[in-house]
């Protein structure tokens, strides 16, 4: 079962340059090595003999032999055929195309016996052709006509009478030479795969490493990119890879993404993390204080959720210049409907004076809310689609602050098309509203279409508002936000590229 959901998902590398043109070269080396078995040609000469008996056969001996070369060119043709079958099985049923501890080593070996093919296959080719060229001239009747034969005959008149055939050693000449530029040309998406072409451009590559949320939303949502979930040597990983503007980033997360696993040869990580609690802080530190240990390591970026107080002066001390090139800074969101189907009411919090408002305002008639006590770590699986669902139909999502201005719902909001009502105040803590700390910031610059208050005391009039809007009003909002939310995360992803290209590689 194992093998076939491996093949399932690796038959896409049958579709890249290497594996098509690996299918291609199988197919040419049948009909070059099928040719040339099969050629086989007769020359029939009638030789008058005068003062002899005319019906007396004679056997005339031509002098050269060409079996060597075209031996050669058959073992190579049956060894192409044999080890582009083999190649063909490893590339569906043992590579794993995204995961490279794997998928280099073998692409080395392939480089290298392809490179000896290619020296094999111009090699037969010439050789063979240049012993049919041989075999054409002892055939040539005007060469068989100065040829003596055995006594009585003292005077020769020869004539041929059947000419020699070589269509199909023709053939199989040219699919010789096709074959070697088939291999000649297809050492380039091999090398492509090698260390030696990925030492080269690996200044161009960064590694991303994290478990937390707002990685796999980076991911997904940001770089739009794939991920694969699986078992191995290391334990549960999730992977991915994705180029962008020449670049090449890996996705690494899981439970089997340990320090120790971390390729020894990294120069560019990206590093996810949460600090957002002492635990969470203390798993950071972990990953910060192992980085000087990658001697090859050249450049770290960290992209971090921080603490709901903007309490995060503990990176500053850790992120120094000798593990740390650059900070890039990152507002927190992920979506995760299936965590935050429903507000938790904190006690003293605005999420309360909201329920009295609901509550005063019979506003549970118009708006559906399911308000709890107590935080839940998992929603079910019914749940989170009830969440969607009415996320989906509702104009309007409610986003009360918890322990921060920044909510998940918010971005969950957007990504069905629900306008979000967000509360714009300043939490406890160390966040403020200067354009560094603001947890807001980076919205309100790019106008995000949100209905912002100051109180949740406005929102019945908020509600009259809506109201009054037309189906039509609302479908053109919807859409806006729609659109403006697809603009911004096109503009994170520039942004995040933007900042890894110039810290990393200098250019922009």
């Amino acid at each position: 079962m194992d093998v076939v959901k491996n093949s399932a998902r690796n038959g896409r590398v049958l579709k890249e340059p290497k594996g098509f043109m690996r299918i291609i070269q199988w197919f040419v080396a049948v009909l070059a090595f099928g040719t040339a078995t099969a050629f086989s040609s007769v020359t029939t000469v009638n030789i008058d003999c005068k003062g002899g008996d005319a019906n007396q056969m004679h056997n005339v001996q031509l002098s050269g032999n060409i079996s060597a070369s075209v031996q050669f060119f058959v073992f190579v043709g049956v060894i192409s055929f044999l080890y582009t079958l083999i190649s063909l099985g490893i590339y569906v049923f043992k590579i794993d195309p995204a995961n490279p501890p794997e998928r280099e080593p073998y692409f080395k070996v392939d480089f290298i016996i392809s490179v000896v093919f290619v020296i094999f296959w111009i090699a037969g080719a010439g050789a063979w052709a240049a012993a049919l060229n041989e075999l054409k001239l002892a055939s040539d009747v005007s060469k068989l006509a100065t040829l003596k034969t055995t006594e009585p005959c003292r005077t020769n008149i020869c004539s041929n009478k059947k000419f020699s055939e070589f269509g199909e050693a023709n053939a199989s000449v040219v699919f010789g030479f096709l074959n070697w530029f088939l291999w000649s040309t297809n050492l380039w998406f091999l090398y492509k795969d090698t260390p030696w072409f990925k030492g080269q451009n690996n200044q161009n590559r960064g590694s991303k490493y994290g478990a937390s949320p707002e990685g796999k939303y980076l991911w997904e949502h940001i770089f739009n990119g794939s991920i694969t979930s699986k078992i191995d040597n290391r334990g549960a990983v999730s992977i991915g890879s994705q180029a962008i503007d020449n670049i090449e980033f890996k996705y690494l997360s899981g439970p089997g993404i340990i320090q120790q696993n971390v390729r020894k040869d990294s120069e560019n990580i990206i590093l996810v993390l949460n600090g957002r609690s002492s635990n969470k802080i203390k798993f950071a530190m972990a990953w910060l204080e192992y980085l000087p240990l990658l001697q090859r390591l050249r450049n770290v970026a960290i992209i971090m959720l921080g603490n709901e107080r903007c309490d995060n002066k503990w990176i500053l001390k850790r992120c120094n210049v000798s593990i740390c090139v650059h900070q890039l800074r990152c507002n927190t969101m992920r979506l995760t409907a299936s965590q935050y189907a429903h507000g938790t009411v904190y006690t003293n919090s605005t999420r309360q004076k909201l329920q009295e408002i609901f509550l005063k305002n019979s506003l549970n008639e118009l708006c559906y809310s399911n308000f709890r006590q107590r935080w839940l770590s998992k929603e079910t699986k019914s749940s989170s689609l009830l969440y969607q669902k009415i996320l989906r139909e509702s104009d309007i999502t409610l986003c009360p602050i918890g322990f921060n201005s920044e909510t998940y719902r918010i971005y969950e909001a957007c990504s069905l098309g629900s306008i979000p009502v967000v509360e714009d105040v300043i939490t406890p803590g160390n966040c403020d509203n200067n354009f560094n700390l603001s947890p807001l910031r980076l919205l309100k610059r790019l106008k995000a279409p949100f209905i912002f208050l100051k109180d949740w005391s406005e929102l019945p009039t908020i509600i009259k508002i809506e109201k009054a809007l037309s189906n039509a009003e609302k479908i053109e909002r919807r859409k806006h936000l729609i659109q403006w939310y697809h603009s911004f995360k096109i503009y994170l992803r520039n942004h995040y590229v933007k900042t890894i290209k110039e810290a990393f590689f200098g250019f922009s």
